[in-house]
């Protein structure tokens, strides 16, 4: 059941020009591609002149200036006849470290995600004569809380329901040098009263936001399009606004041999 749908001509690898896309996980992990690998990241305390083979990115909040531990950092490097996918963990001093081929890297892009803090993109592109640099300091920017509300036809909570947001096409990503804030694709399922919150949102993208509600014993929510909404802009951030399902119809039969 796919509440978001996008085509491949949105990977910004491939493409350059993110659009909306599918939520694929929980409110707290959804991966935009399948790990194929993992870098290793056990090295603690990196320092600036880290070897010129890697990158090592720190992540800090950007009101108080301290690590941010644990955060997911997913990855896609793109090399000449090679694309490796993967995720790392933040160490407890918020640094995470990557191996970078550097002779021949095409495309790095990097993905933090962390409950709390908006999901932000990191992208650097060897043909329009970007630098990944030895040591990266990411200040991450406080998420805006939104949540809201689940119902059926008949106005009762709905348990277990998916609710996922994407953002429409915006070349926002794929001209980010090197950051960009953007929502590709995640959801939040609703617990025993409907309810449902996300924390991984910066200020600037709600308004872009589009979304909807799903149950498999229900008929899809309609679309929300926060930019044409204010008042639901306004509603999801007072954890407010509520997604109604339709009613679904059960349909039987058999099916007959010649």
């Amino acid at each position: 059941l796919v509440l978001f749908r996008h085509g491949a001509a949105h990977d910004p690898l491939t493409a350059g020009t993110p659009g909306a896309t599918a939520p694929s996980g929980a409110a707290t992990q959804s991966p935009a591609v399948p790990a194929k690998a993992a870098f290793s990241n056990d090295r603690a305390g990196a320092s600036e002149d880290s070897s010129s083979n890697r990158l090592v990115l720190r992540l800090v909040a950007a009101d108080t200036g301290r690590p941010v531990s644990g955060a997911t950092v997913e990855y896609t490097l793109l090399e000449a006849t090679n694309t490796s996918r993967g995720q790392v963990v933040a160490t407890q001093s918020g640094e995470c470290t990557f191996p970078i081929p550097r002779s021949t890297v095409r495309r790095l892009l990097l993905w933090t995600k962390t409950e709390g803090f908006a999901d932000t993109w990191l992208h650097w592109r060897m043909d329009r004569g970007d630098e990944i640099p030895e040591a990266y300091t990411l200040k991450l920017v406080r998420a805006v809380p939104i949540g809201g509300q689940v119902v059926d036809a008949e106005g009762q909570p709905v348990a277990g329901a998916r609710v996922g947001f994407g953002t429409v096409a915006d070349p926002a990503l794929a001209e980010a040098r090197p950051e960009a804030h953007a929502v590709v694709g995640f959801e939040a399922i609703t617990d025993a009263q409907g309810r449902w919150t996300l924390q991984r949102i910066a200020p600037e993208v709600l308004h872009h936001l589009s979304g909807a509600a799903a149950h498999a014993e229900h008929v899809r929510s309609a679309q929300l399009s926060v930019a044409s909404d204010p008042e639901a802009e306004k509603q999801l951030q007072e954890g407010t606004y509520v997604f109604h399902l339709g009613r679904a119809v059960t349909l039987r039969g058999f099916v007959q041999g010649p």
